[in-house]
């Protein structure tokens, strides 16, 4: 009796291929949270906020840094503080009261220090058994910022969603928008008149009575106040999100046709880290891809008016203007949604993170969006470390981003961008942001069709081996001027 050591009783050492989590949290996606009270036009599918993210995301060439912090004794109050720089911070102090999990009844405060009395209060409530909702915001210092009052109101299903938005005092219809999603199917149209209730009604009643200069009017307005968004997105059941793959197809504001697509894949490589353990003998990486399109598709006159001055227009343009047709009562000056851009450009709000945007910057005015293309990947090597690239019409932009996974995430990027022209040379940006919330997402890579795994094999035969090692075929004695004879025929013969 005694000790065995043979080695057939140890246990064989079983490989393992290493799944980081992705880099961002789904904490980082907390500003979703605000199409409850909003437009959810810019999040509907994942397609809009996922690309515009690839292009944006860890690029904004100045030094800026955000915070993302819940209480740890009170998951249900969130701070969100993004855009922390010497132009320009932003915060939303945010508290959900039927707890943590249910984002959509909420009520928070906003602020934005870029612009005087920018700041609000807003509520949301939804049941999503009955699929009703409805949502207000009431701004803190309207006698300064001009901002009005909004409340809103909406149905939302897996496959429908309808609502809008109104200002009553003003008594303007704001926004209004309706979606469907059919399989991998989706399309969505908002429109965004900002004119009179009763405007609106009066227009109504004279479509009704077949007034033909009313129509084209009306359609004329219609199509330069709305957009209209046709995408198609397979519909997969992974931790990603919204699935792999979407192309989209978008009209905006009948002055643009943006045609774009974003692909995202979790891939399994090799792992040529030293200091990994030696059964870790591959690891999945996340890889983004994104490119888009904007082709002008035109400019009109009536374009360049603004809402008010187009709705009074299409009163006047039949042969007797109608008596309801009037400038909304204690209309003010509409305060613009964003903080103005590098190019005249406006970007949206809603953002709660400093390095995201949802929808691309729009250009003031009637001119539209100029032609444009734009091309960007991401490459996320491990748990730690991501690279991300963008190449367009316009500039080209870099960026590495790093991150430690304790209590509080530590996320530090820096980036570099260059316009096409600026000679003064690329500029630099870097972005810290603190994190203590969030589940952490996985997708395994597909392992039949990934790195070496494309790769078939077979059993090697004499033959092979001595290919390999530079030896040539064996062949029986006497052979070697017949073949030498064969090879000589001439293959030319019985040729026209």
């Amino acid at each position: 009796m005694g000790l065995s050591w043979s080695s057939s009783q140890q246990k064989p050492t079983t490989k393992k291929v290493l799944v980081p989590p992705m880099f961002q949290r789904d904490g980082v996606q907390a500003r979703l949270r605000d199409r409850f009270v909003e437009s959810p036009y810019p999040y509907l599918g994942g397609h809009k906020r996922d690309i515009y993210g690839l292009f944006q995301d860890f690029m904004v060439p100045s030094p800026t840094c955000s915070v993302l912090f819940s209480p740890p004794a009170d998951k249900r109050l969130t701070v969100v503080a993004a855009h922390l720089g010497m132009e320009q911070s932003e915060m939303v102090l945010r508290f959900q009261p039927l707890g943590a999990h249910i984002a959509h009844t909420f009520v928070d405060w906003q602020g934005n220090s870029k612009r005087p009395g920018d700041a609000a209060l807003r509520a949301s409530v939804f049941d999503p058994a009955s699929g009703w909702g409805m949502f207000a915001t009431l701004p803190c210092a309207k006698r300064i910022s001009g901002a009005l009052a909004q409340v809103g109101a909406r149905y939302s299903s897996h496959s429908f969603t309808t609502g809008a938005i109104v200002q009553p005092r003003s008594e303007t219809l704001a926004k209004a928008w309706m979606a469907f999603r059919h399989g991998g199917l989706l399309g969505a149209i908002e429109w965004e008149p900002k004119a009179s209730l009763l405007d609106i009604s009066s227009t109504l009643h004279r479509l009704l009575a077949a007034d033909s200069q009313v129509w084209d009017g009306s359609i004329n307005m219609l199509r330069q106040q709305s957009k209209i968004a046709l995408a198609y997105e397979p519909t997969f059941d992974t931790p990603a999100g919204q699935g792999h793959f979407s192309a989209c197809i978008e009209l905006r504001n009948g002055q643009s046709l943006a045609v774009s697509f974003y692909q995202h894949m979790a891939v399994s490589r090799r792992v040529f880290n030293p200091t990994e353990a030696k059964d870790v003998v591959g690891i999945t990486n996340y890889i983004d891809l994104g490119m888009e399109i904007v082709i002008p598709t035109g400019h009109s006159e009536s374009s360049s008016l603004q809402p008010s001055q187009q709705q009074a227009k299409l009163s006047s343009s039949g042969s007797q203007s109608s008596p309801s047709s009037r400038t909304p009562r204690n209309a003010r000056p509409a305060r613009t949604q964003g903080a103005p851009q590098e190019g005249g450009a406006v970007a949206p709000r809603g953002a709660e993170q400093g390095q995201h945007c949802t929808e691309p910057a729009q250009k003031v005015g009637g001119e539209g969006e100029p032609a444009s293309v734009n091309l960007a990947a991401a490459w996320q090597l491990n748990k730690n470390w991501m690279v991300k690239a963008r190449v367009g019409s316009e500039s080209v932009a870099a960026a590495v981003a790093a991150r430690n996974w304790h209590t509080v995430s530590v996320v530090g990027t820096l980036n570099a961008s260059w316009r096409y022209g600026d000679f003064k040379g690329p500029r630099l940006g870097a972005h810290i942001q603190l994190e203590n919330f969030g589940s952490l997402r996985y997708e395994r890579g597909v392992s039949q069709a990934s790195g070496r795994a494309v790769l078939q094999r077979h059993e090697a035969e004499v033959q092979d081996i001595a290919n390999m090692e530079g030896l040539g075929p064996e062949v029986p004695k006497g052979t070697l001027q017949a073949d030498y004879d064969a090879q000589s025929v001439d293959i030319t013969r019985g040729f026209l």
